[in-house]
């Protein structure tokens, strides 16, 4: 290697303050005989070729790792040392943001008057213009399915499940793990039920299509500015900017889900999407809380809605049947953001379903008729006793049980 100076050793080197002293480990560059920071060595070029080589670094750290050292790193050690810190945190991205000159502010009544516009929602009670939101729950929960379909009923302008969708509205989904014909046999289906081409209504941006079968990290610059150049692409063409849905966020990005900074510049690249007008549906999984996404909480904190969804079990079943939940529903009304559940036939067809507790006070009621038409005179406590349930929830399927046995004209 070339004999390095100290502006083209910081090439090298993370963009971050640093004592003058912590660059001399860069010069360790210049000889394979220097036996001192072997792994120092191999990371400072590492750090360089992650910055400059997003999509190959790893490769060519293996390549160059014997000019590095005499020997070289055996395989093993090399990816379980220098590797695997790196694809942990990345050190090399510039993410310092602009500092403003100064803050501004505005007394409240002027503020008003600054013009800014009302969102309209695009899916009624649900997805708004210039919003983040997430779809999230464990794997294979139906949640491509759930997406797929509200996409295509939201180019079409057509309802899905209970919700209205006001007009036609564009779609750019980024499928970045399913085989390339899987989403041609899914979405026919729902081409089929809502009939017609959506044009350019509907885009897909699937990753077997790309050269080497590959979409840039969405963690760094690369794949942020390709995305949002296909996306602005798009409004051209329809004059609207599209909703982007992420399928999924864990095959986009290989950013450490756990903290809060390594998700920061994704959460940002969303907040300047929505900034420019276009809203996203980031589809995301559990952890061991299947009530909330897994990782960082931090991911949420700039998004509207956040729905998780959890399939039942259903062997033997010709249709899938969902609970949905809201982790968060920024915007929306307390009887807009209830538990709902619903079934899917593989077929395009998505239907609101019975919950979980609907169905189980069924079985109660049918129980409590059966000791009724036994013993008459039973009472409700000894009903609850037998049950196992509280005494209140007696007495609330008795008044449903009444109200089914109501003549349908009495007053």
């Amino acid at each position: 290697m070339i004999s390095l100076n100290l502006q083209e050793a910081m090439l090298y080197t993370p963009k971050r303050v640093t004592n003058r002293v912590n660059l001399n480990k860069f010069n360790m560059l210049e000889a394979s005989t220097k036996t001192t920071g072997r792994n120092d060595r191999t990371w400072s070029y590492a750090v360089f070729a992650e910055k400059h080589y997003p999509n190959e670094w790893e490769n060519k750290v293996v390549k160059y790792n014997p000019i590095f050292n005499q020997p070289p790193l055996d395989e093993k050690e090399l990816f379980n040392t220098v590797i695997k810190s790196i694809r942990k945190k990345k050190y090399s991205g510039d993410d310092r943001e602009e500092v403003p000159t100064e803050l501004v502010t505005y007394s409240m009544s002027a503020y008003k008057r600054l013009g800014i516009k009302k969102p309209n929602f695009i899916i009624e009670r649900l997805i708004k213009e210039k919003s983040i939101n997430f779809l999230f729950g464990p794997k294979g929960n139906l949640k491509t399915e759930k997406a797929l379909g509200m996409a295509n009923a939201l180019v079409r302008g057509k309802s899905f499940l209970h919700y209205d969708c006001p007009k036609p509205y564009p779609v750019l989904y980024a499928d970045f793990e399913m085989d390339g014909y899987d989403i041609i046999e899914r979405d026919d289906l729902y081409a089929k039920k809502y009939g017609g081409e959506a044009g350019d209504y509907f885009h897909i941006l699937q990753w077997e299509q790309q050269k080497n079968q590959n979409i840039p990290d969405i963690a760094g610059p690369l794949g942020q500015d390709k995305i949002l150049s296909r996306l602005e692409n798009q409004k051209k063409l329809v004059g609207i900017p599209p909703l982007f849905i992420l399928d999924n966020l864990r095959s986009a990005s290989g950013y450490n889900e756990n903290e809060a900074d390594a998700w920061r510049p994704i959460g940002k690249w969303l907040l300047k999407l929505k900034g420019l007008g276009f809203p996203t549906l980031v589809l995301d999984h559990t952890g061991y809380d299947e009530t909330h996404m897994r990782g960082t909480s931090s991911k949420s904190d700039w998004a509207y809605v956040c729905m998780g969804i959890k399939a039942r079990s259903s062997k033997g079943s010709k249709v899938a049947v969902v609970d949905l939940h809201f982790d968060k529903a920024r915007g929306l009304r307390p009887d807009e953001s209830g538990r709902f559940s619903a079934q899917y036939d593989f077929k395009g067809n998505w239907t609101l379903a019975q919950s979980q507790k609907d169905e189980k006070d069924e079985k109660l009621v049918a129980e409590i008729k059966v000791w009724k038409a036994k013993e008459p005179d039973i009472t409700q406590d000894t009903l609850a006793d037998v049950l196992n349930i509280s005494t209140g929830k007696v007495s609330q399927l008795m008044k449903k049980i009444k109200k089914q046995e109501k003549p349908p004209f009495a007053k």
